[in-house]
């Protein structure tokens, strides 16, 4: 209370003001507390837009996964690699490398790890991989497996390399496919990203090892380790997460990380990390609160001094009630407001922002209410679930003890038979329970009966075939049908089950098994379980494959193989022939065989070019030539041959294989004819692989593009981006394609040069067989030149319209301007010459008349006025345009003239308005060019001799020529501007500040002068325009003289029509002072009728052109129907129906047009009824 009494005597405005003070704090509070807010929400989008951009690479990095475990199984079903064979494996190898230069090495090893065949060139023999880890472990799991980062014994590259085993039909090891994936390959990757400042992206392997970082830096290199806390951080359990560390340059970043694994048993392979620095996130996060609280210390300072001005009861009561619901809100109650109406005044303003700030606090404070309850709803609902998981968990626990007891009680009784059994035998029970096991099984199977005995599902299949699976014993539970249908290997006798399988034993090795099953009754007769013994017979099964392998595989490869398998002996007959051969000749073997084979050539000269080669080299690979069919038609074959020797090494004869190849040749024509027609089409046509790499581009896209196709192949087709479209709008693109459906569409494609172009563009990709998409195909038409048409139809239709408004401007501008001029031509015949208002009245007067001048330029823009060449001088025209120019010019931009001419001198040939309409175009474009940092307008007016003349202007003669330039100290134009600144809609400006027609016209107007334009720039310095006009002797027209502005009486009767009722009565008071007798009206129809009633009693009809119901030539033909000397004086604003010749046309005796001078319309007058009388 003390504290109240000694406050409550200062005076209502110091109240007021610590009030305000009291208020404003804690808005301050308030919008600190908020911003605090808005940046943990920052952080947190930060951390999901981290993982969205990991999860991203992690997607990446899995189709090259996929895309390589694809393609070494696709290589390991080859036939060159399954023999290792070198020489086709190198070559299938290097062409596939060439097909996908992102593969830093692929190759084939023996089991043992030694580099049989490379895409790269290797020395046989000193080539050991044995020790690499992808190799031991495709070699350990006979399974697709990845390396750890590593230099490339043979490549020399830093990669991370991937392998697949080669197994033969009994799923043995032959060897090992491996492909290097090069690590600098990511750079491609992000550089399609945009990435925050200061981010950090790395890859490591699965010791923590970095395959790549970026941006590279000192003691960050490929094959150093990360640091171990972070390592420990992101290789636990979670297979991705958002941590926040101080990484190794001191900065701290919220890092988002991914876990990348072959299969979900398996431990990961690789490690994405993505950094961002925390600090940006938080500074960008803080503008907003710098901004609010500026805003609130400028509202606080205005209320203040608001408070201090208007201190009273009217003020100070609103303030009192802003305080009130400031100290409700600081306790908690955001449903408080002020109460106050939101007026247009300051406290008006004040009230409304609080109230609306309350608002939104209360707003976000029910948000994390609703947040609340939905989590604590979430919670008690998992609660329950693991609840209910826990009671069937302690079921399960219940039953699995009680099957224990049984199972130790079943062993008791069945142990000692089986332990005396010499074939490894075991038994269940009904459920499929084991409960008896004895020693000989355990010494097969290495497995103890201690450890099997109890279990089910399948358990025992586990030291046999490394999974759980059914048995032989199995098999008794089923019927008889169900056996026979699903194993049609297994025997039965009686109840009993036979049956014989190979079975990958546990250390890797394969035994055969013989297995006989019969089912156990229980006293009842019903089935109570089963048993089974085992027997290995892989020593005699192995024997007897060995005595029938040679000949089934033998018969097998000649009977089915498609080639024809041959053999002759010395003397050229066929003594051995494959049933293909029946195909390829087109009769029975029968026919073939013991004939001599030069029978069946159809060119003698290859045979004999055969046999050379073998003598030569003792074989011949994919040798081409021509065979004779029975029918007599060639067949073109390839063969491969070799000298067939006996058990001495003598030569017996020739053996080899013969392959159509008809199909081949033929699909080689075709292709040749179908690349023939896409190097000669016209349209641009590029293909690519999966990636959008290109691998062809026809000469049609070299021409459109100006790229070489040695230049542009092996590029990504970003290379052609303009910037144009968008991310998203190539997102759709691909994803229409990757639908299967064909994309077409129009694309802004950029040049080798940097132009750019528009192209038509139709987009399908292309899948191989098993659906995957392998290429995509593009056929781009350059249709630059339409999409130019089209623009300029559009500007022109623009102009069109432009022209329009200027025909209506015109029209309505000019009877305004004619009732200006006319009264105040009135007035000034009115005034004294002494008086002030006389002076007044000229100024009016001159700036009617260029108004009146400035319609004729809008006119003359739109191309709806005529133009005339008359001789001016040019420095008034400069001047009159600065003046106008100066005051829309900031006052940055410092206006120069130089006007280095005599005053008589400077004469030009030319369109006034034209040359005003250059400089305005030229004096805008440099102020444009200064906007931002100000500068000097410079502009020179000077004569030029023809010997002055630079010699790089051959179009102009000797002259004498004035030259005019427009100087700026702007931001100046690069050379590749420079050339392209006369083209029509080129411009340097956004489309809402140009059109790209200025500098075009500007040229178009000084070339019709027969003049030139040059230009100078420098970028940063400035730009300078030459021009240079021929001068002219003929001489300016004088001005007109104060004598020729007499205006001359009358007497007569005259009919004044115009719809505008100003003018009606200012025509009728000027004709009147004129001494003419006037009927004046506002309405043509009623006009009409006074005049068909006295038709006689008019000397002269004055008609306005352009009325409603019925215009001037239309009233005038009427007119003269009633009385064909009646002479018309036709006025107008404008109109695109009538001109001075088309009314001479119609009989009418004068045209004038608005706004006139009285003197103008006086003298019209008098020649008309001059004339008349004549």
């Amino acid at each position: 209370m003390a504290h109240f009494k000694e406050f409550a005597p200062l005076q209502i405005r110091k109240k007021l003001l610590l009030l305000v003070i009291f208020v404003f704090f804690s808005a301050g509070v308030t919008i600190v507390l908020l911003g605090l807010k808005s940046a943990g929400e920052s952080v947190e989008r930060a951390e999901k837009e981290t993982s969205l951009l990991v999860e991203s690479m992690a997607a990446q990095q899995e189709r090259v996964i996929v895309g390589t475990k694809y393609l070494l199984s696709t290589l390991a079903r080859f036939p060159a690699v399954q023999s290792l064979d070198p020489g086709a494996s190198n070559t299938l190898f290097q062409e596939i490398k060439n097909e996908h230069p992102f593969y830093s090495f692929i190759g084939a090893t023996t089991p043992n790890g030694q580099v049989f065949a490379a895409s790269s060139s290797f020395e046989p023999g000193h080539a050991d991989l044995s020790d690499r880890k992808h190799f031991r472990d495709a070699a350990e799991t006979l399974g697709f497996s990845v390396g750890e980062f590593i230099r490339g014994r043979v490549s020399n590259e830093l990669s991370i390399n991937f392998s697949y085993p080669v197994l033969d039909s009994n799923g043995s090891l032959t060897a090992v496919l491996i492909a290097g994936f090069k690590l600098d390959e990511y750079d491609a990757f992000l550089s399609g990203m945009d990435l925050p400042v200061g981010s950090v992206v790395t890859v490591i392997d699965h010791k923590g090892v970095r395959l790549f970082q970026c941006p590279a830096r000192d003691g960050a290199a490929p094959g150093t380790p990360i640091a171990e806390d972070l390592y420990r951080l992101i290789s636990g359990k979670s297979e991705g997460g958002i941590i926040e560390r101080i990484g190794e340059d001191g900065v701290k970043r919220i890092y988002a990380f991914k876990q990348l694994r072959l299969d979900a048993e398996s431990r990961p392979y690789l490690y994405m990390i993505v950094g961002v620095p925390k600090n940006l996130i938080i500074h960008n996060a803080a503008f907003p609160i710098l901004g609010n609280l500026l805003i609130l210390a400028t509202a606080g300072l205005a209320a203040l001094f608001l408070t201090w001005s208007f201190g009273n009861s009217m003020i100070a009561e609103p303030i009192k009630l802003l305080v009130t619901a400031a100290q409700r809100i600081g306790e908690g109650q955001l449903g408080a407001r002020t109460n106050l109406p939101h007026t247009a005044d300051e406290l008006g303003h004040l009230a409304e922002a609080f109230d609306n700030m309350v608002a939104l606090l209360e707003k976000r404070e029910e948000a994390l209410e609703n947040a609340y309850s939905d989590l604590e709803q979430r919670v008690q609902e998992r609660t329950v679930e693991l609840t209910s998981s826990n009671a069937a968990l302690r079921v399960e626990i219940s039953e699995r003890k009680q099957a224990e007891s049984a199972l130790k009680e079943s062993q008791q009784r069945l142990s000692q038979i089986f332990d005396f059994l010499p074939d490894p035998t075991f038994v269940i029970d009904r459920t499929g329970k084991v409960i008896a096991w004895n020693r000989s099984i355990e010494d097969i199977t290495g497995l103890k009966a201690k450890d099997i005995l109890g279990k089910r599902d399948c358990e025992y299949g586990l030291p046999f075939y490394g999974v759980r699976r059914p048995l032989l014993i199995d098999l008794v539970f089923e019927s008889a049908e169900k056996i026979q249908e699903k194993y049609s290997y297994i025997r039965k006798e009686g109840d009993i089950l036979l049956a014989e399988a190979d079975v990958p034993m546990r250390g890797g090795k394969t035994r055969v098994l013989a297995g006989k099953a019969r089912p156990l009754y229980d006293s009842a007769g019903n089935v109570a379980g089963a048993i089974e013994t085992i027997r290995d017979i892989t020593v005699l099964k192995k024997t007897q494959e060995m005595l029938q392998e040679s000949e089934a595989r033998y018969r097998s490869v000649v009977e089915n193989m498609q080639d024809v398998f041959y053999q002759t002996d010395m003397e050229g007959q066929i003594t051995m022939l494959s049933p293909s051969a029946s195909r390829l000749y087109g009769g029975s073997c029968d026919e073939i065989l013991g004939s001599q084979v030069t029978n069946f050539w159809m060119y003698p000269n290859e045979r004999a070019e055969l046999l050379q080669l073998l003598e030569r080299h003792g074989v011949v690979r994919d040798y081409e030539l021509t065979l004779r069919k029975k029918d007599g038609l060639p067949v073109p074959v390839s063969v491969t041959s070799t000298l067939r020797r006996d058990g001495n090494g003598n030569v017996v004869g020739v053996e080899g294989l013969i392959r159509d190849i008809t199909a081949r040749k033929r699909a080689e024509e075709e292709r040749i004819r179908l690349v023939t027609a896409i190097e000669q089409v016209a349209e641009g046509i590029i293909i690519t692989d999966a990636n959008w790499t290109i691998q062809y581009a026809n000469p049609a896209f070299e021409r459109i593009t100006g790229y070489g196709r040695d230049e542009i192949i092996g590029l990504h087709t970003s290379i052609l981006s303009s910037g144009k479209h968008d991310p998203n709008f190539y997102e759709q693109l691909e994803q229409t394609l990757s639908t299967g459906a064909e994309w077409s569409g129009r694309l802004v494609n950029k040049k080798k040069n940097g132009s750019l172009y528009d192209a038509e563009t139709t987009s399908s990709a292309v899948r191989d067989k098993s659906g995957v998409v392998i290429n995509y195909v593009s056929i781009h038409r350059d249709i630059t030149p339409e999409v130019q048409l089209e623009r300029e139809l559009r500007q022109a239709q623009k102009m069109e319209a432009i022209g329009n408004l200027a025909g209506g401007i015109a029209h309505d501008f000019n009877n305004i301007l004619a009732a200006i001029m006319g009264f105040t031509e009135l007035s000034l015949v009115k005034t004294p010459k002494t008086s002030p208002v006389h002076g007044n009245l000229e100024q009016i007067l001159k700036a009617a008349s260029r108004a009146s001048e400035v319609v004729k330029q809008i006119l003359a823009f739109s191309r709806r006025s005529d133009q005339q060449r008359i001789p001016v001088h040019i420095a008034p025209i400069v001047q009159e345009a600065l003046t106008l120019l100066r005051s829309s010019l900031p006052s940055t931009i410092r206006i120069e003239q130089d006007m280095a001419i005599r005053p008589e001198n400077g004469t030009v040939l030319a369109d006034p308005t034209q040359i005003h309409q250059v400089l305005m175009n030229l004096c805008t474009n440099a102020a444009h060019a200064m906007r931002a940092k100000g500068g000097t307008l410079s502009v020179r007016i000077s004569e030029i001799t023809g010997a002055s003349l630079e010699p790089g202007l051959p179009d102009l003669d000797g002259g004498p020529y004035l030259s005019l330039s427009v100087s700026d100290t702007g931001t100046g134009m690069t050379a590749d501007v420079i050339e392209q600144i006369f083209d029509p809609y080129f411009t340097t400006k956004s489309s809402r500040e140009g059109t790209g027609l200025g500098l075009s016209v500007v040229q178009g107007i000084i070339k019709s002068h027969n003049g030139k334009i040059t230009v100078n720039s420098e970028p940063e310095v400035g730009t300078t325009f030459h021009i240079l006009l021929p001068e002219t002797v003929e001489a300016v027209p004088p001005e007109v003289e104060e004598t020729d502005r007499i205006v001359p009486t009358g007497r007569g009767r005259i009919l004044f029509v115009d719809d505008e009722e100003a003018l009606v009565d200012l025509g009728k008071e000027i004709l009147e002072s004129l001494g003419y007798h006037v009927t004046a009206l506002a309405d043509s129809p009623a006009a009409l009728k006074i005049f068909r009633s006295r038709p006689d009693e008019f000397d002269l009809v004055i008609t306005d052109m352009t009325m409603p119901e019925l215009s001037g030539n239309d009233l005038a033909k009427q007119l003269m129907a009633i009385r064909a000397d009646i002479p018309v004086l036709m006025c107008t604003g404008f109109s695109d129906q009538i001109n001075a010749k088309h009314a001479e046309s119609l009989g009418i005796r004068d045209f004038v047009m608005k706004p006139y001078a009285c003197a103008t319309l006086a003298k019209s007058i008098r020649n008309v009824l001059k004339s008349s009388d004549g």
